[in-house]
């Protein structure tokens, strides 16, 4: 009898102890199932309201213009000031210029003509007057336009939804944070709590970029520099040609002398070694020669030449 009630004695301490290593778990688990419950609840709820809050169309506006001018500088005087004075901003800019074939040499042309892109961010309430006063004619010749637009109001209420989930999911967590008194449990929550954060501002980026775009449309503007508009209508007058030939004259009378010093730099050297060699022989050589009573061969013969020129002059005089 004894012995049995010894044995009863020890299952139950097993049991109990047993009990309490799984207390920590049986715990803590029942705090993130209960938070993740509240968010999906959440999600539910911001779901259903949602829809009914969203009426509007969330779209994302985008264009491009391209245009013409043979008075590249003018015409980027007023494109530019039409941007200054209204609510465009300039995203990118790049101006570069490139040769041409010219048909009526049939060879490539020395001239550059100017290349003008520029990607623009304006306002949506601001798009289509803006896009109008590109393309009316009034700054340059349209060459062509385009423009579509993209609907993202089921991606913006689907991040909405998501976030609010989340933040409900935070805010339960910091809830059982508080609450917790075990540092299992602790951890536990406090993880679940960063990975959520994460979570959320990942969305909250993605939310932010969305709505960036959809405030504020995109216009992609190129203006190019041509001699002649394509409807013929307008070409360069005679001062225009004369001004660019007296421009290109100077340019390539500066590249001659450009040309012209780089040369000289390059046999710079070679004279200087000339120039050594005859001072070398001026005071080294010949005072030496002339020391030992060598004299110069070619002037001799230079002398003796001179002499008798002079005979023959004098013959023909008498």
């Amino acid at each position: 009898m004894y012995k049995k009630l010894m044995m009863l004695m020890l299952a139950t301490v097993a049991l109990v102890g047993c009990g309490t290593d799984s207390t920590s778990y049986q715990e803590t688990q029942p705090y993130v199932r209960e938070a993740e419950q509240m968010a999906m609840d959440s999600s539910t709820e911001q779901t259903q309201t949602g829809q009914e809050t969203t009426d509007t169309q969330a779209l994302i506006y985008t264009a491009s213009v391209e245009l013409q001018t043979i008075t590249y500088e003018d015409t980027k005087a007023a494109l530019m000031e039409a941007i200054e004075s209204g609510t465009a901003q300039i995203q990118y800019q790049d101006e570069y210029t490139q040769t041409y074939y010219d048909y009526r040499t049939s060879s490539q042309s020395d001239d550059r003509l100017y290349t003008l892109s520029m990607t623009l961010r304006i306002p949506q309430d601001d798009f289509e007057p803006f896009l109008e006063r590109l393309t009316n004619g009034d700054i340059a010749e349209l060459l062509s336009t385009s423009r579509g637009s993209q609907d993202v109001t089921l991606s913006i209420r689907d991040l909405d939804i998501r976030v609010e989930s989340i933040n409900a999911r935070v805010d339960r967590l910091n809830e059982l944070l508080d609450e917790a008194q075990n540092i299992s449990d602790i951890i536990e929550i406090q993880n679940s709590l960063d990975a959520a954060i994460i979570e959320r501002d990942q969305l909250m980026a993605e939310q932010q970029h969305l709505n960036d775009q959809v405030s504020r449309s995109t216009i992609t503007v190129t203006l190019r520099e041509v001699l002649e508009l394509e409807d013929g209508g307008s070409q360069r007058s005679f001062w225009d040609e004369l001004v660019r030939a007296f421009t290109q004259t100077g340019y390539r009378a500066i590249d001659v002398l450009q040309q012209g010093i780089l040369s000289l730099i390059f046999i710079l050297p070679y004279l200087l070694f000339i120039v050594i060699l005859y001072l070398i022989y001026r005071y080294i050589i010949k005072p030496i020669l002339k020391a030992v009573g060598v004299r110069n061969p070619f002037k001799r013969k230079n002398k003796k030449k001179a002499v008798e020129v002079q005979d023959e002059a004098n013959d023909k005089q008498n």
